[in-house]
């Protein structure tokens, strides 16, 4: 961490120091508990007398791992409070249960905006890669990943989008927007993206190289790639 960089200095220079921290030329714990804030920044940020609202989180282990960060609570101009990270439970839409909430989507999606209201909902994922993280206690069965969702499209300049699942980095299968958009799970590797309670699960569009804004249609700027309106694990 930063506050490690005055305990470096300091022995390598050979001053005698009480400073808090770890050298980073010497071996550090991987228990060493470090604090890091997470916000979303927005280009009005510039002009704003406070930042937006601020995540704390507990590492433990290493930082790259994303089972060494525990959520611990939100800060914002008026309060900080806390809130639980729901597990995922198999029948579950994802898009209701994580992206509808603006606090778990910016903690765990990128590239999903949500829009909608209390009769309709539904999600844009764009950029070339759309993620989501989703926490999920350790499965030992298989499932199946069912997904509804229609691609941006544009008469006669943008006739079909592809659109690549990922698992934990694991390639699962491509769709063209015809295609029935659910796919088999096996009960191993079920296990397998499962056993850090977190399954990333990532859609890649490799035609969203263009906005609206782009095609002349209206001033979205976004390279739109799918409305998700559910994405949902279900038990086999």
């Amino acid at each position: 961490t930063i506050s490690d960089i005055p305990k470096t200095i300091a022995d390598e220079i050979d001053i005698k120091n009480s400073y808090p921290g770890y050298s980073i030329f010497k071996p550090i714990p991987d228990s060493r508990p470090r604090k890091w804030f997470y916000y979303a920044w927005k280009e009005s940020n510039w002009f704003t007398k406070y930042l937006p609202e601020l995540y704390e989180f507990k590492i433990l282990g290493a930082g790259n791992q994303r089972s060494s960060y525990k959520f611990i609570k939100k800060f914002s101009q008026e309060s900080e409070n806390s809130f639980s990270i729901p597990y995922y439970q198999l029948g579950e839409n994802i898009i209701e249960k994580y992206i509808s909430n603006e606090d778990l989507r910016l903690l765990l999606s990128m590239n999903f905006w949500y829009e909608g209201d209390d009769d309709y909902y539904w999600s844009w994922a764009a950029n070339p890669l759309a993620c989501i993280s989703i926490p999920i206690e350790k499965l030992n069965t298989s499932v199946s990943l069912v997904i509804s969702a229609e691609p941006f499209l544009v008469n006669g300049q943008l006739e079909n989008q592809m659109m690549n699942v990922t698992v934990d980095q694991i390639p699962i299968i491509t769709f063209d927007k015809n295609e029935k958009k659910e796919v088999a799970i096996s009960s191993d590797l079920a296990k397998l993206i499962t056993q850090d309670d977190v399954i990333d699960l990532c859609f890649d569009f490799p035609n969203a190289n263009k906005s609206p804004n782009d095609y002349g249609i209206n001033n979205d700027t976004r390279l739109l790639g799918y409305m998700f309106t559910s994405i949902i694990f279900k038990e086999n």
